[in-house]
């Protein structure tokens, strides 16, 4: 084969390089940041089976993406346009599509580079492409249920799945979705590292086809459910122990587990007369032996305010971060591994995950409202301490909770 003919095959990629190389590297941390963004805001939607429930992906968030790439759509469009190698197919020419394959390509091409700006625990490549799955997803899923399914049927139907089926295996959406990307490349064999342009569509295309699989087929079985009228029936989601105190019972809706644990936590937090003293003094040795009543005092600050909402998203990360990216099980919230896990979360730097970076926000934001008779005089280590001690007070907190 001509050299020529080579770089034809390879003109999709080598563009992009050329022309927008620098800029992947430098605008990194404003994609990973709309990315992460992008994830959290849809957790909920994520952290179910309910493959019905929308995953909307919207022309405004693709324009934010390119906006954090700083590359002008038209751009991609006119080098696809101009390449030869695809000419003849119909539905190759989407910019989004191909402009995160060929990303993600670019940064496990240069991931020595990446790691050595960003850390080691960079991976650009993966992060991008589940992006990329997520997109296709969400289109994929408008494509095959037409109208928003009933929530109490799809339950049901997904309650009812043979085991044989992926979504039946799988604890929610987003470790379906990542499983489906990172396995993606298994009969294809495509080089990321010298990827050709036909590679690109293919990759795509056999994608697109798995997710319309086991959409379709969950689609079926919810049909059947549907004219059958086949629901699943929860039991009140608030009920009183014989203290007085009120809780959330176990509910067999699949698609509440994290927003229901949040609320228990919440409203058990909040109601409760006093802070457990005995999880703030464990947390207290476990970050350089802190105030025990200083941590009290700023842990009660924040039970008493009325900023619920902040408190609410801290929880909520945490349990997301244990069911959805450490693929875990609602139950095992009570396990010593949870609070093992869960506890090192905090001291993880460099991340990318969604769910740590946020809580590490949100805590800053609680500590500026509620410790500011510490903040002029304790020195800056001794306020990140504090932090982390909230932190581990509430993954004890909500561990012991039954």
């Amino acid at each position: 084969m001509k050299r020529q003919d080579i770089k034809d095959h390879h003109f999709l990629y080598e563009s992009v390089e050329e022309q927008f190389g620098e800029k992947f590297i430098q605008n990194f941390p404003k994609i990973a940041n709309h990315i992460s963004d992008f994830i959290n805001k849809r957790s909920d939607v994520l952290s179910t089976k309910n493959v019905g429930e929308r995953l909307y992906y919207t022309k405004a968030i693709e324009n934010s993406f390119f906006d954090a790439l700083d590359i002008e759509r038209d751009q991609i469009v006119d080098i696809i346009s101009n390449c030869k190698s695809l000419s003849g197919y119909n539905d190759e020419i989407e910019p989004i599509y191909n402009i995160l394959m060929l990303l993600s390509c670019f940064y496990q091409k240069h991931q020595a580079e990446m790691e050595k700006l960003y850390g080691t625990r960079i991976c650009a490549y993966k992060f991008v492409r589940l992006y990329l799955g997520l997109r296709i997803y969400s289109i994929c899923q408008r494509q095959i249920f037409v109208h928003v399914p009933n929530v109490d049927i799809m339950e049901y139907t997904i309650s009812h799945l043979n085991n044989r089926f992926d979504i039946a295996k799988y604890n929610n959406i987003y470790i379906l979705i990542d499983d489906y990307v990172e396995t993606n490349n298994n009969s294809l064999n495509v080089d990321f590292n010298n990827i050709r342009d036909n590679d690109v569509y293919q990759w795509v295309s056999k994608l697109i086809k798995r997710f319309k699989s086991v959409l379709k087929y969950v689609f079926g079985e919810f049909d059947k459910n549907r004219k059958e009228n086949k629901k699943t029936t929860t039991e009140d989601i608030e009920k009183t122990n014989g203290e007085g105190k009120t809780y959330l019972a176990d509910v067999t809706s699949v698609s509440n587990t994290i927003e229901n644990v949040v609320k228990k936590v919440m409203i058990s937090f909040i109601q409760d007369s006093e802070i457990r003293r005995d999880l703030v003094e464990i947390a207290c040795k476990k970050c350089n032996k802190v105030s025990v009543t200083k941590a009290t005092l700023i842990i009660n600050n924040i039970r008493k305010s009325s900023d619920g909402e902040t408190m609410s998203i801290i929880i909520k990360d945490i349990v997301s971060y244990w069911i959805i990216s450490l693929q875990q099980g609602v139950t095992t919230l009570h396990s010593i591994d949870f609070i093992k896990r869960c506890s090192s979360a905090y001291s993880i730097s460099n991340t990318y995950n969604v769910f740590i970076s946020d809580l590490k926000e949100k805590l800053n934001d609680l500590m500026m409202k509620y410790s500011s008779d510490y903040i002029d005089t304790e020195k800056r280590t001794t306020l990140n301490s504090f932090k982390q001690v909230v932190f581990l007070y509430m993954v004890f907190y909500i561990s012991s909770l039954k």
